[in-house]
């Protein structure tokens, strides 16, 4: 996971086989990993949630909660955050934008675990294709926006 920085863009193509249980599709761990989640990405009853820890560590800030419909279509998902702007897409559609200062915690020693959560056992039932990960301001904007179909 980008280290140090504030700013960061995840892409990934996905295709989920069920929306309506609970799963975890990423998440990072603060070390060790019997710590706490700094975020989770995760579906639950027909909707795509990305919550982060606050700066405290006490309670999560919910960043997004959107309709997961589309993801039972592969789908390619874009999550990025440049300054105080986190942003979601589905395709090249921008789906959800919240504005919060919340701090992630993105030390080299974080854990990065993709497709479930080991200690309450949520996997996620799906497909999730290459996954890119990339530091420091976000390649999109509202005017340029990620391409409909992964280009890697």
């Amino acid at each position: 996971f980008p280290s140090h920085d504030k700013d960061f863009c995840i892409e990934f193509p996905l295709l989920a086989l069920n929306i309506s249980d609970y799963q975890t599709l990423l998440s990072k761990w603060q070390s060790p990993p019997n710590s706490s989640t700094e975020f989770i990405l995760s579906l639950y009853q027909g909707s795509l949630y990305f919550e982060v820890r606050d700066s405290n560590g006490s309670t999560y800030v919910l960043v997004f909660k959107v309709d997961a419909t589309q993801l039972l279509q592969k789908t390619q998902i874009t999550l990025s955050r440049q300054g105080d702007k986190f942003r979601l897409w589905f395709g090249d559609v921008l789906k959800s934008e919240f504005s919060s200062n919340v701090i992630i915690n993105t030390s080299e020693v974080a854990q990065f675990r993709i497709g479930g959560n080991p200690y309450t056992g949520s996997a996620f039932n799906g497909y999730i294709g290459k996954l890119r990960v990339t530091r420091g301001p976000s390649r999109y904007s509202l005017t340029n926006t990620p391409p409909p179909v992964a280009n890697y």
